[in-house]
């Protein structure tokens, strides 16, 4: 699978939903997520984020990173459906 190109609507889906809650609450669901889908991922973003000055804004950044990447190949995965039908 190639990385996918975000568009900006799953860019803007993503704002809205990081600016919906406290910052906490969002990354608290972000990293369940990560953690189920690609726990060698939750684990490169939280020991890294660590070792970081700013833990918390370097955990959010991989874990946004990785939210965006993932809602864009969902709906990419699901137009490629649609069209094969």
């Amino acid at each position: 699978m190639a990385i996918p190109r975000v568009s900006s609507a799953i860019k803007a889906m993503i704002d809205a939903e990081f600016h919906k809650g406290p910052q906490y609450d969002i990354m608290k669901l972000a990293l369940r997520e990560v953690i189920e889908e690609n726990p060698l991922v939750a684990e490169f973003i939280l020991l890294h984020s660590v070792h970081s000055s700013d833990p918390t804004k370097t955990a959010l950044c991989g874990l946004l990173t990785y939210r965006l990447l993932n809602k864009q190949d969902e709906i990419n995965s699901n137009k490629h459906l649609a069209l094969n039908e």
